[in-house]
């Protein structure tokens, strides 16, 4: 695979920080093997929760099911994102004493919801996307 040939890249190997995909798995060893940290997308982390959610029953929905949770909370980034656009001297200062706030309490969810996951329920995507890989084993710092 071309993507692979990326980790044999000397410039690879100097990158300090992350490496942002849109979910490719195999990613996850090219950042591992260069110290980095694989990032995710949020719109396609929130897509699985999107989907859990629809699958409910109308009735069952509801702030009580976890998938609305994270739905809600991933919108509070949205919105804070959203509103540094606005205003972007205050981007940092926001991301920090804001967003995370809110990611903590994402982490909070995962901590809660993955590990009872089955990987093939509805819930089960979320633990692969690197959105929530960051989460876990990075933190919110």
């Amino acid at each position: 695979d071309r993507r692979i040939v990326l980790s044999r890249l000397p410039w690879c190997r100097r990158w300090v920080g992350g490496a942002h995909s849109i979910g490719y798995q195999p990613y996850n060893t090219i950042a591992d093997a260069n110290g980095l940290v694989h990032l995710g997308c949020w719109a396609h982390c929130r897509r699985y929760f999107v989907e859990a959610e629809a699958a409910l029953p109308k009735e069952a929905r509801g702030r009580h099911q976890p998938a609305s949770q994270f739905i809600h909370l991933i919108g509070k980034l949205y919105a804070a994102e959203s509103h540094a656009n606005d205003k972007p001297h205050w981007r940092a200062r926001l991301r920090r004493r804001y967003s995370r706030a809110v990611l903590a309490q994402i982490k909070t969810l995962l901590d809660q919801h993955l590990e009872t996951t089955a990987p093939k329920g509805l819930l089960g995507p979320v633990k692969l996307s690197p959105a929530s890989t960051v989460i876990t084993r990075h933190g919110t710092a």
